[in-house]
């Protein structure tokens, strides 16, 4: 059961806990932060045949970010990466209830379907039952099907935009500002 388990989540990203000094805090400090929590790294836009690449982002010190919530505590929440991380959890969450409804749905119309056709004692009846068992799970599995696909595209698109303005929003939560490659103070 926990190979399954496992394999089922094979494409699951782990959590990583980021933290970003107050906004009060002494330059030196928060300089400090922007240098180890600045992006060096973001894939987020489509792959090769228009699939989705494996979006993610790696820090300045080299972490690995997946999910664009664990991005949120480091940006202010009203900003566009705390907008858009919140924005992918919800449909992150979505893909998975639809996946399971999908799966769900199909369990249960091959269980039923063992129950009708043990009891059908007539092989033309037993054929009927077959077919309507398979067409009514291919109906709901295909409903599924496509919001689960319509969620994991939102749950794409959300994270692209968290991935994307997570910069910006880093140097403002943080005060300070880039000049080329360097951290500068910030103009008043």
């Amino acid at each position: 059961m926990r190979a399954i388990a496992a394999g089922l989540c094979a494409g699951c990203a782990a959590h990583v806990q980021l933290a970003a000094p107050p906004a009060g805090a002494p330059e030196a400090d928060r300089v400090a932060a922007y240098a180890r929590l600045r992006p060096v790294e973001v894939a987020s836009g489509p792959g090769r045949h228009k699939g989705l690449v494996d979006p993610h982002a790696i820090l300045g010190d080299g972490t690995r970010v997946e999910l664009a919530s664990d991005l949120a505590p480091l940006v202010s929440p009203g900003s566009p990466t705390a907008t858009s991380a919140a924005a992918n959890g919800a449909a992150h969450r979505s893909e998975h209830r639809w996946m399971a409804v999908a799966f769900g749905a199909m369990a249960a119309m091959g269980g039923g379907a063992g129950v009708e056709i043990a009891e059908i004692k007539d092989e033309h009846h037993m054929y009927e039952a077959i077919g309507a068992t398979v067409l009514v799970t291919a109906i709901v599995f295909t409903w599924a099907g496509l919001h689960h696909g319509a969620a994991q595209l939102d749950s794409y698109e959300s994270q692209r935009a968290a991935f994307e303005s997570y910069d910006d929003d880093l140097r403002a939560r943080l005060d300070v500002c880039v000049d080329g490659l360097r951290v500068v103070r910030c103009a008043p």
